[in-house]
């Protein structure tokens, strides 16, 4: 611990309403190995005394605060990663209906976790249209999670947008080694063709059952 006052596993007393910081100093020895290490710092709730010396019953508990370690002989240790499975539904959409959404996973290939610094960036006719900027997750070593978006669970693209083919670009940070990919999608005007083609039909309709209607009197009296 490396509060002057404070040594691990001596307790202290907290104040109602008061808050104090707790720091914790880590040395790896020379003999440890390069990797990367999980440990998780408990504090523990320690049950009151009564002046007698007997202890008082209450409620007991625990808060811990999880910790990340890079052993490494270098300020930046090399990551690699790919990217699997990313993809985009749906493929054909509306340009008022229907958003984009994007999924996929970041695989790690090092031994040391990294955090997703990167983006989807969405281009037309080679044109940038949008970006989405990814939230910054931990991966752990030699594993792999979802991605998602800043303020999104899902990466999400909201219409409307023009018709035509566009490009969806998840790209990093490129000192994480991770290639990129990409994935299309076509945007047609489904819903106003769908629309005019309404309108044309009723009045085809309405024209048609016009003529079986008999006309009216003013009609009836210039003809005879």
């Amino acid at each position: 611990m490396n509060n002057a006052d404070l040594k691990l596993g001596q307790p202290f007393t907290l104040q109602p309403q008061e808050t104090r910081q707790l720091v914790l100093k880590i040395n790896a020895s020379s003999q440890t190995s390069l990797a990367d290490y999980y440990a998780t710092l408990f504090v523990y709730q320690s049950p009151d005394k009564s002046a007698n010396g007997t202890t008082i019953s209450q409620t007991s508990g625990q808060i811990g605060s999880h910790i990340l370690l890079s052993v490494s002989d270098t300020e930046n240790p090399k990551t690699e990663g790919v990217i699997h499975k990313f993809s985009l539904t749906p493929k054909i959409k509306d340009v008022f209906f229907t958003p984009i959404k994007f999924s996929g996973q970041i695989q790690n290939n090092s031994n040391y976790f990294f955090k997703t610094a990167g983006k989807i960036t969405i281009s037309k006719n080679q044109q940038v249209i949008k970006e989405l900027k990814l939230d910054s997750q931990n991966i752990l070593a030699n594993y792999y999670r979802q991605f998602s978006c800043d303020n999104q669970q899902v990466c999400t693209l909201s219409p409307p947008l023009w018709p035509g083919k566009y490009t969806a670009t998840l790209e990093f940070d490129s000192s994480l080694n991770i290639p990129s990919s990409s994935a299309s999608f076509i945007v047609m005007p489904i819903s106003p063709l769908i629309l005019i083609g309404t309108i044309i039909l009723i009045s085809y309709l309405i024209s048609r059952i016009s003529k079986f209607f008999p006309k009216n009197k003013s009609d009836q009296t210039s003809e005879s």
